[in-house]
């Protein structure tokens, strides 16, 4: 097959989001006491986050261990997800797992699985 990626993707009247500019240093999260703020990691359209469904986006919240991960409920908060967090929790989960939970998406495609290290 020699098309291109573009030009596959263009022929299927998909259309990829633009990648934000960066507004400032990058910084994938924020604890504050017992909330987490992630920044960064999922896609925008229009500026803004697309979750599906409810307000309530699911991720895993995991310790060192991986029987640690528990889901926890995020909440759309202009560009960021915020997240109830425990002090043990060394590591955030999207859409993770062998059968995830995916309710964020821009216009045409799903948010992509990630794994973030916290401390």
């Amino acid at each position: 097959m020699s098309e291109t990626i573009e030009k596959r993707l263009s022929d299927l009247g998909v259309t990829l989001p633009v990648a934000a500019a960066p507004a400032a240093n990058y910084v994938p999260y924020c604890r504050t006491g017992n909330l987490l703020f992630t920044a960064g990691q999922l896609p925008l359209k229009d500026g803004k986050l697309q979750a599906r469904g409810n307000d309530a986006v699911p991720f895993e919240l995991c310790g060192d261990k991986d029987d640690s991960c528990h889901i926890v409920p995020g909440h759309v908060v202009g560009n960021r997800i915020v997240l109830p967090a425990d002090a043990s929790a060394t590591r955030v989960r999207y859409c993770w797992a062998d059968s995830p939970i995916c309710t964020v998406a821009d216009a045409s495609l799903p948010a992509p699985p990630f794994e973030l290290s916290i401390n």
